[in-house]
């Protein structure tokens, strides 16, 4: 029997860019409601994912928060350009999402949150995602069925999308009452 003090919760590792960026994004996670019927992307700030979302005890959580802020983070503060948009196709569920262009700091960010995760937290195997990392920002997914993911990526594939921000930091999120939460903060 599984009590309160041993329940799970879900947390996950990201860059969330500036808010004047994050509120450019989120106008189109907005255009995909409104005219795709795909709404779940509103429900998470605009980010690129460092860590995917695992679930770690509640009565733990001290000891994920004293990791992330003692995480040795050689990476130094850089430029992160997005500039149009992709997506997966994926038989059960389509993705799409802003294009990261990639370059050397976030790569180097990702492998070394991922290694110390891995060296502190040994119970949690990679998934798919870490290994083959393709950095995104999503911006519809879930439930972005088939007919509305063709006539969306139809229009967005030609669509251009460009703006530069600096990574100062990266967040430790956690999923309260249906909403992703920033709970901590490490900054470069």
């Amino acid at each position: 029997m599984t009590t309160v003090k041993d329940k799970k919760q879900l947390y996950f590792i990201a860059i969330i860019p500036p808010a004047e960026v994050c509120e450019t994004i989120n106008a189109i996670k907005q255009d995909f409601a409104d005219r795709f019927e795909s709404k779940h992307a509103l429900k998470v700030v605009p980010h690129i994912t460092l860590k995917s979302p695992f679930r770690f005890a509640e009565s733990l959580e001290t000891t994920l928060l004293d990791w992330f802020k003692e995480l040795q983070i050689t990476v130094q503060s850089f430029q992160q350009e997005l500039n149009d948009f992709g997506c997966f196709p994926k038989n059960r569920s389509p993705v799409i999402f802003i294009n990261p262009v990639a370059n050397k700091s976030l790569f180097e960010l990702h492998a070394q949150v991922m290694f110390q995760f891995q060296q502190q937290f040994a119970e949690f195997d990679p998934v798919n995602a870490e290994v083959n990392y393709k950095p995104h920002v999503t911006v519809a997914y879930r439930d972005l069925k088939h007919d509305q993911f063709a006539k969306a990526w139809n229009e967005y594939k030609f669509k251009k999308f460009h703006v530069v921000f600096e990574v100062n930091n990266f967040w430790l999120l956690k999923h309260i009452k249906n909403k992703w939460e920033c709970i901590a903060e490490f900054e470069l």
